[in-house]
């Protein structure tokens, strides 16, 4: 940065955009030269002073600076060859002053190779004509700080065999520099790292949904291209890596490399099957109509080819949700801007629809009458002329318990408001479900089945309604009715203390801590139980089961299996008798282990299945078999498998079935490999297709 002060007056706007480039700096597209001049300047000022710290954050490419400054070398050559130059001092200055800055420019790369040594031989030359040879008659040059610009470049190059020039340019530049010769000290910042992106390809994914995302996070993070070629090897991973490892020396722009790295690995025929992928590409169920159509325009971004307006428009009114179609069939929709318009109105009008709630009527409202906020009970309903106020009969009365219309039983305000009754017909003492005017038949719950009898005495049944015991509420009710006294099975629930097993501690120390993380176990009386419903046509008063430990289970399998009572029952009978008040997991699979290693079961009970078959079918000899053995040279018939072709009118059918083919070659006893007449190969054919020629 010390240096390249000198050259700031002189320097176009290409290099001094290069030069910001190389320190990191971005600058705006439609920047002048005046502008990026005095921002170099100020850059420059400010590291002089100390205010800034500068260094070069990117190492330009070699090849990329030979290609860049060959032109220019070229045009100092052009404007030398022109004429006598002696005489215009300030063409002489400016040919001297560019040749300085190209030669620094080409000691910044780095490299040796022959490129950038023949150039800055031919710089050195230029220097040698432009310059006097006398070093006293060698002026500065001050800018309009008046810092010096640049000195005489023999002082560099005196002495200097040509074989060495390129070595020793690079060693003075960077190390020790002559006395005339101010010295070159870059401090480079922090190197980028794409890292941070978050971005990587291996070659398995589309490549060119790759290079899109890098653009946004290179616009948005605002890296120069020449930044991240440098850096580009961060993003890769895989074959791709190893590809850029090969071809980096032959990139010499950014452009360049994503060209070339698309056109390496973009799918072959990649634009026909997108374009296909596009076309089936239909509207999810919730997706919005705007979500969906971001989304196809950016499918349709990433063809190579544009792809009209009409055409975009087209595909997406064929994809859309059925709703959307039927909604817009009578709609003209002639660009995607309407149709984005169009469908959120209609989801604005979907989501009101939703969210439309029913009124709320009482049943003497004539008109719709809002709950009052001052009180509990709504106001009094108001009178209408044109509704008749006759006073009403006994079967439109409203309240049964002050004998009015002006409000339902339910709000009646009077002291016997807590009294119960009927509030179908009136009836005292009962309910509207054992109201036996409302309902005639009254259902009652036995122990074993469920009894549907006709109720003489509903005000006494309503009384004994709340008695646990259903066979004495029957006695009451149906004095007549004898009650079941068939025998029930006696379940004793088992006594479950300090189980061991670490999944029963787990659930019932869990179900104790947050029983409503766990809305079908219940604990109760330090045993856990599970809701569950029985599967079988059984009796059960309660659907809650006891959880069985493992240490209980064997007990609890013996008894309902092994005992005289039990009977060895099968499977399904012990797991239906087991399910009806136990639970366990697994429990279906104990139980069908159990009984079929029950040594009783395996000795009294009669095998059901059926005896499987014998291993293996049994083998025949085929008396049609013969041994056939051809003979190299010997003409055969080939059959022949044609297929018909409707295009070519072409009939299977209608070809011959045998051609006439030449036996070569033997591979094995029932393999040959035949040719045709002309001598060109067929292929190896087995036996059953070749059929004997008798001439």
């Amino acid at each position: 940065m010390s240096s390249i002060h000198k050259y700031i007056n002189y320097l176009r706007k290409d290099e001094i955009i290069s030069e910001l480039d190389l320190l990191g700096i971005s600058t705006a597209p439609d920047s002048t030269v005046d502008s990026l001049r005095r921002q170099l300047r100020q850059v420059h000022k400010l590291s002089r002073r100390g205010s800034i710290k500068t260094e070069q954050v990117t190492s330009p490419l070699p090849a990329a600076e030979a290609k860049v400054c060959n032109p220019k070398v070229g045009e100092l050559e052009d404007l030398l060859s022109s004429g006598d130059l002696t005489k215009d001092r300030s063409l002489l200055i400016r040919i001297s002053v560019r040749a300085n800055y190209l030669i620094d420019r080409l000691a910044r790369s780095g490299s040796l190779n022959t490129s950038i040594t023949e150039l800055r031989h031919r710089l050195i030359r230029i220097l040698a004509e432009v310059e006097p040879d006398d070093e006293d008659s060698s002026e500065e040059y001050v800018d309009r700080e008046n810092t010096p610009k640049c000195k005489s470049a023999s002082r560099v190059i005196e002495d200097i065999p040509d074989s060495e020039v390129g070595d020793r340019l690079v060693k003075e530049n960077r190390i020790d520099m002559p006395k005339g010769r101010e010295e070159i000290l870059l401090v480079r910042d922090k190197p980028i790292n794409l890292n941070s992106l978050n971005l990587k390809y291996n070659g398995s994914t589309c490549i060119r949904i790759f290079i899109e995302r890098l653009e946004e996070l290179r616009q948005a993070r605002e890296i120069p291209e020449a930044r991240m070629l440098t850096a580009f090897s961060d993003l890769l991973e895989g074959p791709p890596l190893s590809w850029f490892r090969c071809n980096k020396p032959t990139f010499n722009s950014y452009s360049e490399l994503l060209s070339r790295l698309k056109e390496d690995f973009d799918t072959p025929d990649f634009d026909y099957q997108y374009k296909n992928e596009i076309r089936q590409r239909t509207q999810a169920k919730h997706e919005t109509i705007l979500n969906y159509i971001s989304t196809m325009q950016g499918m349709f971004s990433r063809l190579s080819y544009p792809v009209s307006e009409e055409e975009q428009l087209e595909i997406l009114m064929h994809n859309i949700r059925p709703e959307y179609m039927m909604a817009l069939a009578l709609q003209e929709v002639d660009s995607i801007s309407k149709l984005k318009h169009l469908g959120k109105r209609l989801e604005l009008a979907q989501s009101r629809a939703n969210n439309f709630i029913e009124p709320k009527f009482n049943k003497t409202d004539n008109y719709y009458n809002p709950p009052s906020r001052s009180g509990k009970f709504p106001s009094k309903d108001y009178k209408i002329a044109a509704v008749n106020s006759s006073p009403r009969g006994e079967a439109n009365i409203t309240c049964w318990r002050c004998k009015t219309n002006e409000h339902v039983s339910n709000e009646c305000r009077q002291a016997k408001s807590r009294e119960i009754l009927c509030y179908g017909c009136g009836q005292p003492g009962v309910t509207r479900p054992a109201c036996p005017h409302c309902n005639s038949r009254v259902e009652i719950e036995n122990v074993k089945e469920k009894i549907k009898l006709k109720c003489e005495n509903a005000t006494r049944y309503s009384t004994l309604n709340r008695s646990p015991n259903n066979l004495n509420k029957g006695k009451v009710l149906f004095p007549n009715k004898k009650p079941d006294n068939r025998p029930h099975l006696q379940v004793d629930i088992i006594s479950v203390d300090s189980p061991k097993d670490e999944w029963y501690q787990y659930m019932l120390t869990s179900v104790k801590e947050n029983p409503r993380k766990f809305p079908n176990f219940m604990e109760k009386d330090g045993s856990l139980f599970r809701y569950s419903k029985n599967k079988y046509n059984l009796t059960n008063e309660c659907n809650w089961k006891l959880v069985v430990p493992e240490d209980n289970r064997l007990e609890l399998l013996q008894k309902y299996h092994d005992d005289p009572t039990s009977a060895h029952l099968g499977v399904m009978k012990t797991h239906k008798r087991i399910a009806l008040h136990y639970y366990w997991p697994r429990l279906y699979e104990n139980v069908k282990d159990y009984v079929s290693k029950c040594e009783v079961c395996k000795t009294s009970k009669p095998v059901n299945t059926v005896r499987p078959g014998l291993m293996g079918n049994p083998k025949y000899y085929n008396l049609r078999k013969r041994q056939v053995e051809l003979k190299i040279g010997q003409f055969v018939y080939k059959r022949t498998f044609y297929l018909s072709n409707k295009a070519k009118n072409f009939s299977s059918k209608l070809a011959p079935k045998f051609i006439k083919c030449v036996v070569t070659a033997k591979r094995s006893p029932l393999v040959y490999t035949l040719s045709d007449l002309d001598g060109k190969c067929l292929g190896n054919y087995h036996i059953k297709d070749i059929l004997k020629y008798d001439s």
